[in-house]
């Protein structure tokens, strides 16, 4: 039974370490996957966020170019009507700072004029060359006229202006529909944006852009599920943060800012987008549509603006991992309590087998202690009853042997139900003298041949406790001694005050010893030494077990010392009664050995 019990519960350690180490792999698994689906995710959410928000400056472009006929008449009011049907449909007002014409002069080659678009007048009115517009200079000394694109530091949009469109071929836009990119790239082969370097500036509010738009679009894009994300804004040439906190890394996705879009238009923005001089041209026979980029797409614009999207534990990665070691730590903590579980298991059935074996030897042994006496008392009971023993001193005999043997169960009753509780628990604990005790406990265990040896310091503090109990616990420390005290049977019993607000009572022998091995074992039920076994020594295991519950229930505790060859020493530790009044001295109770 034992075997198959050890051979279980072995079996069942490594099911749960196969257990450990499917489930490791597992979660690394689940760890790699939610890595994986949040990097897509942070990736998704940085590319629309970006979407967005390139698709309003991308409007502002093609909705807020100048043509050629405006610039050349200066009267912006059709313009004007378009730059508030902008504004309407627009997320945040106020994107748009300013709109100037940017010309070369007619009297002086390599100088440039600025006009500004007055939105009261409804007029292009020449102004001092604007200071946010300065990172233009070196580009227009540089070119005959900048190309579409975007000016960070401003920001601005540069749109040049186109004329009307009046060369355009019909066969060569009937070779093919029209795309953001091949419509530019056919603009640019007609010729109808190479204008002698005029161009739109439409200079775009940057505290608008940073402080109401991203946030705007930043929420929208983060919310479901995004929350866990931080984005911020960085200027990619200084390095410092244009929305959110900069942070040092790229973070867990990262895309670019402040581009124009074309490739990403719709077709509702691709047709307003085409002028109506355009569609008259074209005509009816040829239709104008989105596809697929066709040719070549066109270079990207560069960039200055980065977005970072930044996980709010630090990246991404260490999410994952934090989940990892959690669900790692919550899953090997059930495994390793089921493994605990197992184990104290294990150990409680090995307890229970070691105590019903003990119990079993304790019946054994109680009924073979108590058969003895009965036995005697049995047969003297016949020998009276039958009539024979008659002559008086033969009956005295047979009295003190009956009575004897009586005692004796009755001591051996006592200690059974001692042990069950019936009096090791301590009763109504009051100061005693304990060396009034004591002799009361020497002169129960008294016996022929046995000597006791008394040393007894002056003065003896009492101690709180309960008589009867700690009369039995001295009692079983003296049978002790006597049944395994040596063949001198000499007892040595001291009391005397230790530290600690304690007393202590030493009962020693001159008999073998305790064996090294079985000392941590003296104090428990049912267990009886090596030597007591074989020499058949009476008893039942449950002397010493009484004494330590007895101490315990007094607050106290029992240690035993042991030299081989030498004696065991059991010492009973209690502690002092509480000081008294002087008038209740009297209330100390003695019992005299009587």
């Amino acid at each position: 039974m034992r075997s198959r019990v050890s051979v279980g519960a072995l079996l069942l350690l490594v099911t749960l370490g196969l257990l450990g180490a499917l489930q490791y792999r597992w979660l690394r698994e689940v760890a790699d996957a939610q890595r994986t689906r949040m990097r897509s995710d942070a990736a998704l959410r940085a590319l629309g966020i970006a979407q967005d928000f390139d698709r309003e400056i991308t409007r502002a472009f093609l909705s807020l170019p100048l043509d050629a006929a405006t610039a050349d008449s200066r009267d912006a009011s059709a313009y004007a009507a378009r730059f508030e049907e902008f504004e309407r449909a627009s997320r945040q007002r106020g994107l748009i700072k300013d709109v100037y014409l940017v010309e070369p002069k007619k009297q002086a080659a390599g100088e440039w004029e600025a006009l500004r678009f007055s939105r009261e007048e409804r007029r292009l009115v020449p102004v001092v060359w604007p200071a946010a517009l300065e990172p233009l200079r070196q580009r227009l000394l540089h070119e005959s006229g900048p190309g579409p694109s975007v000016v960070a530091d401003a920001p601005a949009l540069i749109i040049p202006v186109a004329p009307p469109i009046t060369a355009l071929a019909r066969p060569q836009i009937e070779l093919g529909a029209l795309t953001p990119s091949s419509l530019h790239q056919v603009l640019i082969r007609h010729g109808q944006l190479q204008a002698p370097g005029r161009c739109t500036v439409v200079l775009l509010d940057k505290e608008v852009l940073a402080g109401k738009l991203l946030p705007e679009i930043v929420s929208a894009r983060l919310a479901g599920g995004g929350d866990e994300y931080d984005a911020s804004v960085v200027d990619t040439k200084s390095g410092a943060a244009l929305y959110g906190v900069a942070a040092p890394g790229d973070g867990d996705a990262r895309v670019e800012l402040l581009r124009l879009r074309l490739e990403e238009l719709d077709t509702a923005i691709l047709r307003s987008f085409v002028p109506d001089v355009l569609r008259k041209n074209i005509g009816d026979r040829v239709s104008v549509r989105v596809v697929e980029s066709v040719g070549s797409p066109a270079p990207a614009q560069p960039a200055r603006w980065r977005l970072l999207l930044r996980h709010k534990q630090g990246s991404v990665d260490q999410a994952v991992r934090r989940t990892l070691l959690r669900n790692l730590a919550v899953g090997f903590g059930v495994l390793l309590l089921l493994g605990g579980s197992v184990a104290l298991t294990s150990a409680s059935a090995r307890k229970e087998r070691l105590l019903a074996a003990r119990q079993l030897e304790f019946v054994a042994s109680v009924s073979h202690e108590l058969r003895t006496p009965l036995a005697v008392i049995r047969s003297a009971g016949e020998n009276l009853a039958d009539g024979v023993v008659s002559e008086p001193a033969q009956v005295r005999r047979y009295g003190g042997l009956v009575r004897d043997e009586g005692v004796r169960l009755t001591e051996m009753v006592e200690q059974v139900l001692s042990f069950a509780g019936a009096h090791a628990q301590a009763g109504e604990r009051k100061p005693l003298d304990l060396a009034a005790v004591v002799e009361k406990a020497i002169a129960s265990e008294s016996r022929a041949g046995v000597r006791f040896e008394r040393e007894i310091a002056p003065d003896l503090p009492p101690v709180l406790g309960d008589a009867p109990a700690l009369e039995r616990a001295v009692a079983n420390l003296l049978s002790n001694a006597r049944k395994y005290g040596g063949p001198e049977r000499r007892i040595q019993v001291t009391l005397r005050p230790i530290a600690g607000g304690r007393v202590a009572i030493t009962v020693k022998d001159d008999g073998p010893g305790i064996e090294p091995d079985e000392r941590e074992r003296l104090f428990q039920p049912f267990f009886r030494g090596r030597r007591a076994r074989e020499a058949q020594a009476p008893g039942s295991g449950l002397g010493l077990a009484i004494v330590r519950r007895i101490a315990e229930a007094h607050g106290g505790r029992v240690t035993a010392e042991s030299e081989p060859g030498q004696g065991a020493a059991f010492t009973l530790e209690l502690p002092r009664a509480p000081a008294l009044p002087a008038a209740a001295g009297s209330d100390v109770q003695a019992h005299p050995a009587g």
